[in-house]
């Protein structure tokens, strides 16, 4: 199977820009979706963040042995948007490892009627 990616490159003026301005300029209406978007989920982890540090909320694994308890622990290494940070690459991980394994059984079960059948009595079993 070929998988074909599209290659989009920036706008040119934003190459223009750049040394001038801290966070890239947003020149089209996607782009300045994506970077609403992005704000918006950036701010409401930032939200949930500042609770479990405030004590808001709690964490319920036995000791709080969550990462996110782990990582607010560690503030002289991680700052709250370090946190948040690593919060969204979990976040956009767990998607795409969902995402190819979904996709790797389908591919699978569509090319081999033995191993759909058999799947589907296991799950006929549960």
């Amino acid at each position: 199977m070929v998988l074909a990616y599209r290659l989009r490159l920036a706008n040119p003026l934003y190459w223009l820009t750049k040394p001038f301005v801290s966070k890239p300029i947003c020149f089209t209406r996607k782009e300045q979706q994506i970077r609403s978007n992005c704000e918006a989920l950036r701010e409401k982890i930032r939200q949930y963040v500042r609770a479990r540090r405030n004590g808001q909320n709690q964490s319920s694994f036995k000791d709080n042995s969550d990462l996110l308890s782990l990582f607010l622990e560690a503030s002289d290494v991680f700052t709250e948007e370090d946190v948040i940070d690593e919060i969204v690459d979990f976040v956009v991980a767990g998607v795409q490892t969902t995402q190819f394994t979904t996709q790797t059984i389908i591919a699978c079960l569509s090319t081999s009627p033995d191993a759909l059948t058999k799947t589907r009595e296991e799950f006929s079993q549960l």
